[in-house]
């Protein structure tokens, strides 16, 4: 409970931010590309945000890199960027920018905030000649599909994306942080309020749809396995349990298990598409650096069934001459998927083959131990 909290009260006062642009004078269309967000997701794109910046670049000894960790972290949490986090600084600029395209909110190749979502990933400027805007789905798809919980209103909205509408080619990082810190943190009227609530990062609206939308998403403190698992197998335990060694059974649901676990992982990404990168950096937390080719091969190479398209890649896996290396990273991965925090603590996590392998023998043993 007490790191559900933690994950809740540093995203919701950090994460919400940008968006794109548009017009107060009714919804724009939304199209179906422009999924809402929830939660979890979001909570993963700050994360993951600030895991690829923080310390990236910056020069300084151990220590003195450990507390400007820290102090970044903190100040990232609560949207604080003061002069000595000026757009100047590229690690700040970095996670800004990383932030506002995995939420499928600006176009990084061109520089505008975005139209569509990730699920095609086209970056386009989408301008409406007749009115001059910029449509803002993902903006709208927000409020429309979680308004009942949110604390504003439609004109709220519109006046949020009219503020954004005035920004366009932000060819660089730094522009694309001035652009954000301007309208969205500082100004006369700041409105990081209600880019948080539109997405769920403030503790009131993310534990509100949290328990709105229960099993059907992975909850705090909760394993994306678990997740998974207790979607399709909480009362199947015996197959699952058969599962976890690493073996494929003759079940009907056991596909729709593993797009359950790809998409958690993010293997699959926002369109479906499986990002190879990510399967990587996977082996990359356990210190396996030396198969990406390796994985990109057997990958690419796959026989996929269009109809269980995640179980076609995991079976490739499972037959791969880098099967034991494939455990021990998908080992890791099920412990750190419970904490989207997890390598943001003080203390920065060391990877032990040993530790790992003890909590998911744990795991093991409470729900496949036989009385």
């Amino acid at each position: 409970m007490m790191r559900m909290l933690r994950s809740l009260s540093g995203i919701s006062l950090l994460l919400c931010m940008v968006c794109m642009v548009g017009s107060t004078a009714a919804f724009p269309s939304v199209s179906k590309e422009a999924a809402a967000l929830d939660p979890d997701e979001t909570s993963f794109a700050f994360t993951r945000s600030i895991e690829l910046c923080v310390t990236r670049g910056n020069g300084f000894s151990a220590d003195d890199e450990a507390i400007v960790r820290a102090e970044r972290i903190r100040n990232w949490s609560r949207w604080q960027f003061g002069e000595s986090f000026a757009a100047a600084d590229p690690q700040t600029s970095c996670f800004v920018r990383e932030l506002l395209s995995r939420l499928g909110l600006l176009d990084v190749g061109g520089g505008y905030f975005r139209v569509g979502s990730l699920a095609t990933q086209r970056w386009k400027k989408s301008i409406i000649e007749r009115n001059g805007y910029f449509q803002t789905e993902q903006l709208w798809a927000q409020y429309r599909q979680y308004k009942e919980f949110l604390n504003c209103t439609e004109q709220d909205v519109g006046n949020l994306a009219d503020g954004l509408g005035q920004y366009s080619e932000l060819r660089d990082s730094d522009a694309i942080f001035h652009a954000f810190k301007e309208s969205i943190v500082d100004g006369i009227d700041p409105r990081i309020d209600l880019f948080l609530q539109l997405f769920l990062l403030d503790p009131v609206s993310a534990l509100a749809i949290y328990k709105h939308l229960g099993s059907s998403i992975r909850q705090p403190n909760q394993s994306v396995f678990e997740h998974c698992e207790n979607e399709f197998y909480h009362d199947k335990r015996d197959i699952w349990c058969a599962a976890r060694n690493y073996s494929i059974p003759e079940d009907g649901d056991f596909s729709r298990h593993m797009e359950c676990i790809f998409k958690g992982l993010h293997y699959f990404n926002r369109g479906g598409e499986l990002d190879v990168d990510e399967i990587c950096r996977d082996f990359h937390q356990v210190g396996i650096h030396y198969l990406d080719s390796n994985i990109t091969q057997v990958l690419g190479s796959c026989e996929v069934n269009s109809g269980s398209r995640a179980l076609s890649y995991y079976r490739c896996l499972l037959t791969s001459d880098f099967l034991e290396q494939f455990k021990e990273a998908l080992d890791y991965r099920e412990i750190r998927s419970s904490d989207h925090y997890y390598a943001l603590r003080k203390s920065i996590p060391v990877y032990d083959r040993v530790q790992v392998q003890h909590k998911i023998e744990s795991v093991n043993h409470v729900h496949c131990t036989v009385e």
